[in-house]
Formats: structure tokens, sequence, C-alpha cells
């Protein structure tokens, strides 16, 4: 076994170590006005190996699209938009609240995942004035479920990440 699986195996059998691994990542956090997509790659790559998942992402969703702002794999060369019709992200933004899906081909009725992956975590992103701008989605390839301690970590993140982009938008304008 590789030492970073040992690692992602010892995150999951102890919750004391993923919090404290959760805490050190929040801490390590550090936006700066335009430095927006790093710090979201860095909050998408610490998503996914606090909840050990194969892939998380950060969108900002807007009339009806969403546009992938950070991704922990590398997605490819340009801008990455997609219709939230019939997606599961579309859902989580319909909802306003976090939604667990742990095996969305037994539960069509939330959405599609992208091909080739089960399992879904996302968490909407709110301002401080309560308006959902967007997700965290995290996917696993395996059906798998999703601890309510796994959730509110993933919860803290995108707490940062809202705040991140609304300050961003703000310091644009």
């Amino acid at each position: 076994m590789s030492k970073a699986s040992e690692d992602e195996m010892s995150l999951q059998n102890q919750p004391w170590q993923r919090e404290l691994r959760a805490m050190a990542l929040l801490s390590t956090l550090n936006y700066r006005t335009g430095e927006l997509s790093s710090y979201l790659h860095n909050i998408a790559c610490g998503v996914s190996e606090l909840v050990g998942v194969d892939w998380s992402v950060v969108t900002l969703c807007q009339e009806g699209f969403e546009k992938v702002l950070a991704s922990s794999i590398y997605m490819g060369e340009g801008e990455h938009i997609y219709s939230l019709h019939g997606l599961l992200t579309g859902t989580v933004i319909q909802i306003g609240c976090s939604l667990a899906v742990e095996d969305a081909t037994e539960n069509p009725e939330y959405g599609e995942p992208p091909q080739g992956y089960r399992s879904y975590l996302g968490i909407p992103l709110r301002t401080a004035q309560g308006e959902v701008i967007g997700t965290i989605c995290s996917f696993h390839q395996q059906p798998r479920k999703f601890t309510k301690e796994e959730i509110q970590i993933v919860e803290l993140f995108a707490e940062r990440a809202a705040t991140a982009i609304d300050h961003y938008h703000l310091y644009q304008q």
C-alpha cells in the first residue's frame, strides 16, 4: 500500500485525525485578491483529500449554467461550462442545501453525475446575504455513504469558497 493510500485510510478511520487535517488545511488557505483560481484549486484538492473522493470541483452557477472555477483533477484547457438541467448540481442549486447521494445510478431523481461516477456530495456556496452562487461538488467512482462529519467539513470549505468568490466579485466591481 502506498503512503498516500495509508494516509487516506487513516483519515477515514480516525475522525479526529481528519478534523485535525481539516483545520490544518483551512489554516493554510489564505485568499488574496487576484489569486482566486489557485485558492479555489486548493479548496477542491483539500476537499478531495479530506473526504477521500476521486474528484471535487468548485462551481459558479448563474442563469441555468455552471462554470467550473476549480477542479482537483486536470480537466483540459479552456472554460468548462455546463447546463444545470438534469444534473446533480442543478438539484443542489434548486434546493439550496447539501445533498449526499450514495449511488446516483439508483437515485436518478436527483440528477445525473458525470460519466463514470456514482456517488455525489454537493454543498451550496452561499454568500453572506444568503444567495446561493455555486457549489462544491465531490464525485466518487464507487457508491459510498457520506458521514455527517464529512458533510460538515465540506460545508466549512464551501463557506470559505463562497466568501472568496463574493469578495472577488465585489473587488472587480
